[in-house]
């Protein structure tokens, strides 16, 4: 009596259909079980006892017993191996409990837990004849709900996204970094177009460095004449680092050549007052005083500080001089010595020597002398084909006189008598061919020939336009003319259309002679250098390179080779 007491004392927990409830007394067990509240499949447990089929509690037998007694057919089975069970039981039966699917860490207390042969009735009768109905305890996936179904699909795709973002991310990134490093690298070789093409061509971001921008900046004004983007970046490289003096002087000289091809020289001469008080003595920003005086006509004070650049830029103050001179009409008794001082700063560089050739002969148009003028012609005639070379120094400062349009300028208008001559056809053609005015070049030159057949100095002229054009058939078919034998210029543009057909035998016959000469010129040697470099090996490429970057270090076209040499190794 005392230890059914104690069990009558416990407190029992069911479970249930995944659930817990309780805590319940045998008594209230007992209850629940006739009532049909807990499932004899139901579990029990408690403080000293593990889980066991509420069928199987001794102190329930009586219940069971009870319940079992108003069920005509209770048939269980228990498989191990699945943790199947399955009930029979008639259609009409309303007392047998719903069966309960069982969990699966409870599998080996089913397979383990015995069943008391009191539980299941040995004689299961079917009355009646009545259908049977089976039940299993599979376990079945209930639906899962629309809206979570819907919130894992965007949960997915938000992730899916997320990662092609930073996937995408990472691939600009690294190509981004990729080209800027090919841009400061063509830009480190002085190859300032090549780098304005490589970038421009991918259409990159520009990396947020206050260098960066600033060099980007030069390339879109000087290369490009792009004013807006060029005046953009110059502004965020001082915004970035507006305690660096140097790059504050290279940005306020970027704003005023923005402000000068903007036709804004009021705001020009702001930017110039500024750059003057940080450094008095910047070349760069002296050049750029040249320009802006010049665009107010005040050739004396401009003169002036072309005299400063003498021992800096002799070649640019030179040229500068000359121009000054040549525009304001005065100090006309100075052209000789002008003249003079053109011919001896182009002798020592091929960088700008053809706009200097070129100035000499306008100057000695302007002077009247007749000497001077044949002097000057022929030596404008002289390496003809550097002419169209192109050189590089530092794009802040490189070139600038051009954009005064006097090469334009000088090349439509001579002035007679020397315009009506066949040595002043021919320079016509030959600045119209540098300017791209090719058709209005070709159209002058068939008019000339018909008023002077077969001028040497107009052969010259053809030969420059087609190779400007890209013309190499009919430069060959100009091989044949008796007037361009044994002509080192002739003989030059010869060599390039072999080049440019890709035959060989034919570049070695005609560049060997030129080769032999007691003094080569830089345009052989970029010239053979570009037959070398395209084959190996590759030591007499290294050679080439070496001889005419020795000779004029300024060569775009051979700093490009020597690039694209060290790129491919």
């Amino acid at each position: 009596m005392k230890k059914q007491a104690q069990s009558n004392a416990r407190i029992w927990i069911v479970k249930a259909s995944e659930s817990l409830m309780g805590p319940y007394t045998i008594a209230e067990l007992a209850l629940a079980v006739r009532s049909k509240q807990i499932g004899l499949l139901d579990e029990a447990k408690s403080n000293k006892s593990r889980w066991v089929f509420i069928r199987d509690l001794p102190e329930l037998q009586s219940a069971v017993l009870e319940l079992a007694n108003e069920v005509d057919t209770i048939e269980k089975t228990h498989t191990t191996a699945h943790t199947h069970v399955s009930i029979t039981r008639r259609v009409d039966d309303d007392l047998t409990p719903t069966p309960i699917r069982s969990f699966p860490d409870q599998s080996a207390v089913v397979a383990s837990a015995p069943i008391p042969d009191e539980v299941i009735p040995t004689n299961i009768s079917n009355k009646k004849n009545e259908p049977i109905r089976s039940y299993g305890t599979t376990i079945q996936k209930e639906p899962v709900p629309l809206t979570k179904w819907l919130l894992s699909t965007f949960v997915g795709i938000g992730f899916l996204i997320a990662m092609f973002a930073f996937i995408q991310r990472q691939t600009w990134d690294g190509k981004q970094k990729k080209i800027w490093t090919q841009v400061q690298q063509l830009y480190a070789a002085k190859l300032y177009d090549r780098a304005y093409q490589v970038f421009k061509e991918y259409q990159q971001e520009v990396p947020i460095q206050p260098l960066a921008m600033l060099r980007l900046g030069f390339l879109h004004l000087n290369q490009g004449r792009e004013l807006v983007k060029a005046k953009r970046l110059f502004e965020s490289a001082t915004e970035l680092d507006p305690k660096n003096k140097e790059l504050m002087m290279q940005s306020l000289n970027g704003l005023t050549l923005v402000s000068l091809y903007d036709s804004q020289p009021q705001l020009a001469k702001i930017f110039l007052e500024r750059a003057q008080l940080l450094e008095p003595g910047n070349i760069p920003t002296k050049i750029n005083r040249i320009a802006y005086l010049m665009s107010q006509s005040n050739w004396d004070e401009a003169l002036d500080i072309v005299q400063q650049l003498m021992a800096f830029e002799p070649r640019k103050a030179h040229l500068l001089n000359a121009i000054l001179v040549e525009l304001s009409g005065n100090r006309k008794n100075e052209i000789p010595g002008i003249i003079n001082a053109l011919e001896s700063s182009a002798d020592q560089s091929l960088y700008l020597k053809a706009e200097m050739k070129l100035m000499s002969l306008r100057l000695a148009i302007t002077s009247g002398d007749s000497q001077a003028i044949a002097k000057a012609t022929e030596r404008f005639f002289t390496e003809l084909p550097s002419f169209s070379m192109n050189f590089s120094e530092d794009p802040s400062i490189d070139q600038r006189w051009r954009d005064w349009n006097f090469l334009y300028q000088f090349c439509t208008d001579f002035g007679d008598p020397f315009e009506s001559s066949a040595e002043g056809v021919a320079v016509r053609v030959i600045c119209m061919s540098k300017v791209q005015r090719w058709a209005e070049a070709e159209k002058l030159l068939n008019e000339s020939f018909v008023r002077f057949p077969s001028h040497e100095k107009l052969l010259f002229a053809q030969l420059h336009l087609l190779a400007a054009m890209g013309r190499w058939p009919d430069i060959r078919a100009l091989s044949r003319v008796p007037q361009l034998q044994q002509n080192e210029t002739a003989d030059w543009y010869f060599a390039k259309t072999c080049l440019e057909e890709k035959q060989d035998k034919c570049v070695e016959s005609t560049l060997n002679p030129l080769l032999q000469r007691s003094i080569v010129k830089t345009y052989v040697y970029e010239l053979k250098a570009s037959q070398q470099c395209s084959k190996k090996p590759l030591e007499s490429c290294r050679f080439i390179l070496s001889q005419g970057l020795s000779q004029d270090p300024l060569s775009t076209h051979l700093l490009g080779i020597r690039y694209d040499l060290e790129e491919s190794l």
